[in-house]
Formats: structure tokens, sequence, C-alpha cells
């Protein structure tokens, strides 16, 4: 599957802590961090609605 850019806007305590986990090497970087954060709930949801879905973009949903 192909990649494409998105602008998100969160809120600065988020922001913060993302920006810590990259900077203990959590992840690579913020980018990384909100792909893998995104295709995990997505994930989740297809496997707890029993619905079959396909993925059309990454949202990052971060609770830290």
């Amino acid at each position: 599957m192909g990649k494409a850019k998105i602008a998100i806007t969160l809120e600065e305590e988020s922001i913060e802590q993302l920006d810590r986990l990259v900077s203990e090497h959590i992840f690579q970087n913020r980018s990384k961090a909100i792909q893998e954060a995104v295709v995990e709930k997505l994930r989740r949801i297809k496997q707890g609605c029993g619905v079959k879905a396909r993925v059309w973009g990454q949202v990052l949903l971060l609770a830290i």
C-alpha cells in the first residue's frame, strides 16, 4: 500500500508526550509513532467489531 502525507492537529500535551517517546528512542520519529498507533487502533477496531474493514489512511490516537 502506498503512503500519503496528512496534517493533524493535536493538543500540546499530546505532542509533548509524543516527543518524549521519540527522545527515549521508543519511536524513531513522530511520524513512525503516529503510524504505528493508527495501525494498532484500526486493527483493534476491526477485531472488536468483527467487521471486515479496509484501511484507507492512518490517524494517531495515543493514550499515554
